[in-house]
This record gives structure tokens, C-alpha cells and sequence, in this order.
């Protein structure tokens, strides 16, 4: 112990006994003779320095009363040692005793003396749970502190040997005398739990005695999520519930009101266990356009649960067939769009007018919206027979005879339909309605070694205009 501690801290020091250490151990309590006056009389006449000039591996400690500076070598004293100045040295205090402690006052040499002082574990005291609800309970104890500042939690687990509990927010409390503890925790519905109170301080760490409880049982919990895949005449209805507990069955309705009118049962029946499970079904036979409304009814021993209604649109979606078409890109309406023929017009024409320059079909006109037009200035520009844009100009086909060559933005569009729907695809390279320059025009096509789902790598390149490349028209629908 060090010279300030024993002559500024107005406290006692225990001794108590611990096998194989020969130095006693100390431990703090009150020391009913120091009064203030000595801790104000200590404060004004003693003043530690650490000489830095002579600091080896122990220090010089300069002390100063009412006239002079007596320096202290710290030299020679073994670990452990306490001194004490007696007016004119400083002599070692011999060790204390198991069961001592030291007494010292500013005008007294420090001795040992025999105490009564008792030093207690916490009491740690698990009482019954209340107020349990479907997804909480209270958590209750007694814990007496014994004079320490104690922190204070509880253990819980669903196993009641606790191999992975959860703990709650420790409180401290102080004082000598009982404490009733307790703390509100959300649990799990029809669950049994296992529980104990826990009392930590200085001296120990003491549990109560474990005590079990179950969670009551409820009914479900249902709730609507958006509607997905979504095509002319499917979706997938989504929802998650959470069964409480209990053995659930769920059901969606839909309908074109909120009357519903159809049932259908999700799959993943039954749903178990106290946590949220997504549940899904695909449904067919809707007309596109049209609105339909869906919710979820959960059904479990302790009654029916219904979850809020929702609805969605039946509409196009790319990859469709339409008509005899594929759908190769839908607009914001979800009803309009893009479509292809299912087999090329071509598989050798040239794009054509070679050394003519056609007016707005250049590279600006590239866009999704672009293709008609530039086929209508290719066509009345060009009189050449059997080329690109005039097969397409010329097609009738499933009834409809507005068919054209697309841009490079909308054959992009539909080479990435045909890689994502259409299996035999072989890579070919497709021509575009878009002009590069006099002698040129921009073909489109996919290599599949260089596949890259779900963003396949789409080449345009530029060749001369009388080569020959396949040939497939788009319409809007």
C-alpha cells in the first residue's frame, strides 16, 4: 500500500485470511476513530511529489509539512509493504492478522485490532411471475443487497437448463434490507419459461432458485403482402402469419370485390411456431385489366384471424404470349407494349440503300417508340425490293398488318426476351432500323458464352448495309 492511501483515505483496512498467500487480504470499511478534522489536518500538511530526476524503478517521494521537505527512498521495500511516518522516520507496519483491522488516526501510530466486521453474499430470492400475458409476463424477486451496491437481472430461457438464455437490464440497488425486484419482458405466446433472479456485487454473484411459467395462447396473426408475378391471367398472392403456438391453417380470399368469392389454401399448411412465416399461392383464370382484392384468414384452436384487404392488377408481362406474340415490353399502363413475331421474316436480307442517306433513322432514333417511324422513312425513301424494313412494312400477320423494324433500343429488348423465353435462340444477329452512316446500319445479337444473368451482354455492332442478317418485326398492341 502506498504512503497516500494510508495516510489520506479515512477508512480501515480488514485483514483476512487466503490460502497459499502470505499477505493478508484487505478489505474496506467505515473507521469509526478518523474524523474530519484529522482529514483536514493530513490535507494542509502533506503534499506528495514524485521527484522525476531520481526515478528509478521505485521513486523518491518528496512529503512537505508546516517547515520542510523530507524525501523518502523507496528503495528496499518489498511488494506489499505499508510505512507510516512516526514524527521522525518512516518504519514498516507489521502485517495484520486474519480477522484485524488497522486503526489509525493523524496524531497515533497505526495498529491492528481484532473486529467483528461480517461480510455477506447478496440473498437472491426468485418469486412466482405475474401479470403473463400472450406476449409478456413480470418477472418478480427478493434480493438484499448486504450493505453493497448490487446489480440486479434476470435469466431466461425456453430450456430449463438454461444452455442459451437471455438476460435483462441489470439495476443496482444498495442497503441492508429485502428489495422486492421486478421487470416487464416480451416473450413468445404459448411458451414455457424457465426463470431465475441474479444479485451481483463485490463480495459475489447469487441466483435464486428457477421457476417456470407459460405464455397464454392466442389466435393468429395475419398480414397482407403485395401481390407478385403478376401477369394477364396469374398471380402470386403473399401474406406472413405468425401462429402463436398453435397449429394454423391459412387461407387466401380473392375476388374482384371485397365480397371475395374464392378460396384457396396456402401450401405451407399447416403453420406452426411464434415467429412470422410467409405464405403464398399461385392463383390463374383472371382477365387482364381487371382489379382484384385479397386478404388472408388464419385459423387456429383459439379463433379466426383476418388480415387487411389489398389489391393488385392483372396485366401484361414480358415474355407472354399475346395473341399469337410475345409481349417483349409493357408500358407503365400494364395493358400496352411491345410484341414480336414467334419466327423470323428472314433469315438473308439486306438492310439496303447503300450510298443513301435516310432522314431520321440516324443513331438518335434509337429508342423504344423509334422503330415505326424509321421503318415508315426507310420504306419511302427506298424503293429497293426485299429489304429489311420493307418486310416488315409489308407483313400481315394473325390479323394485324401494322407490324415494323425495330430500333436498337427495342430489338435490344427483344433479343433479352428471346435469351430469357425462347430456349432455342441461337445468338443470331438481327437488324435494326437504325442508320449509322451511308453505307452502314447497327445489327443486334447475343453471343451465349457470354451469358450474364440476369443482365445478358447484348452486342450492336455496324456492318455494311448490303449484308446480309435476319429479320423479325415488332407491333404495338
Amino acid at each position: 500500500m502506498g504512503t497516500t492511501q494510508l495516510l489520506s483515505v479515512p477508512y480501515a483496512l480488514y485483514a483476512g485470511s487466503v490460502q497459499n498467500e502470505n499477505d493478508p487480504v484487505f478489505k474496506n470499511s467505515v473507521a469509526a476513530s478518523i474524523s474530519q478534522s484529522d482529514i483536514t489536518h493530513w490535507n494542509s500538511r502533506l503534499l506528495f511529489e514524485v521527484d522525476s530526476s531520481n526515478i528509478k524503478e521505485l521513486p523518491t517521494i518528496n512529503i512537505k509539512n508546516d517547515t520542510n521537505i523530507i524525501s523518502i527512498g523507496l528503495e528496499g521495500q518489498a511488494k506489499g509493504d505499508m510505512i507510516y511516518y512516526n514524527g521522525t522516520n518512516w518504519v514498516i507496519l507489521p502485517k495484520g492478522k486474519s480477522g484485524q483491522i488497522l486503526m489509525m488516526s493523524h496524531d497515533s501510530i497505526p495498529i491492528w485490532q481484532k473486529s467483528s466486521l461480517v461480510i455477506l453474499d447478496p440473498v437472491s430470492i426468485t418469486t412466482t411471475a405475474t401479470d403473463i400475458q400472450v406476449n409478456s409476463a413480470i418477472f418478480n424477486g427478493i434480493v438484499n443487497p448486504n450493505g453493497f451496491i448490487t446489480n440486479v437481472f434476470f435469466e431466461y430461457d425456453t430450456n430449463p437448463n438454461f444452455t442459451s438464455y437471455q438476460y435483462t437490464i441489470p439495476i443496482k440497488i444498495s442497503g441492508t434490507s429485502n428489495i422486492n425486484v421486478n421487470q416487464e419482458i416480451e416473450l413468445l405466446a404459448n411458451t414455457t419459461y424457465y426463470y431465475r433472479i441474479k444479485a451481483e456485487n463485490p463480495v459475489n454473484i447469487v441466483s435464486g432458485e428457477n421457476i417456470s411459467f407459460t405464455t397464454l395462447a392466442n389466435t393468429p396473426s395475419a398480414v397482407t403482402l403485395p401481390a407478385s408475378n403478376i401477369h394477364s391471367y396469374s398471380a402470386t398472392l403473399n401474406g406472413k402469419v405468425n401462429a402463436n403456438g398453435l397449429n394454423t391453417i391459412v387461407t387466401f380470399e380473392y375476388g374482384k370485390t371485397t365480397s371475395y368469392g374464392n378460396e384457396i389454401i396456402a401450401p405451407q399448411c399447416p403453420i406452426t411456431g411464434n415467429v412470422d412465416s410467409l405464405v403464398f399461392v399461385e392463383i390463374s383464370g383472371l382477365g387482364v385489366g381487371k382489379f382484384y382484392h385479397y386478404r388472408l384468414k388464419a385459423v387456429n384452436s383459439m379463433g379466426i384471424s383476418y388480415s387487411e384487404d389489398m389489391t393488385f392488377m392483372a396485366q401484361y408481362h414480358i415474355g407472354e404470349n399475346c395473341l399469337g406474340e410475345m409481349i417483349i415490353y409493357v408500358d407503365n399502363s400494364g395493358l400496352h407494349g411491345l410484341v414480336c413475331a414467334l419466327n423470323d421474316q428472314s433469315t438473308d436480307s439486306p438492310w439496303g440503300c447503300e450510298d443513301l442517306d435516310i432522314p431520321n433513322v440516324s443513331e438518335t432514333d434509337t429508342a423504344v417508340g423509334k422503330g415505326k417511324q424509321n421503318t415508315i422513312n426507310i420504306v419511302n425513301n427506298c424503293d429497293t425490293r426485299g429489304i429489311a424494313a420493307r418486310i416488315c412494312f409489308n407483313l400481315i400477320l394473325n390479323g394485324y398488318d401494322d407490324w415494323f423494324l425495330p430500333s436498337t433500343g427495342e430489338l435490344c429488348r427483344m433479343i433479352y426476351c428471346l435469351i430469357k423465353y425462347n430456349p432455342i435462340y441461337d445468338g443470331r444477329a438481327y437488324w435494326s432500323s437504325t442508320e449509322r452512316t451511308r453505307q452502314a446500319a447497327i445489327t443486334v445479337f447475343y453471343l451465349p458464352e457470354y451469358n450474364t444473368e440476369p443482365y445478358p451482354i447484348i452486342e450492336e455492332i455496324t456492318i455494311n448495309k448490303e449484308s446480309l442478317r435476319w429479320v423479325r418485326a415488332i407491333r404495338y398492341f
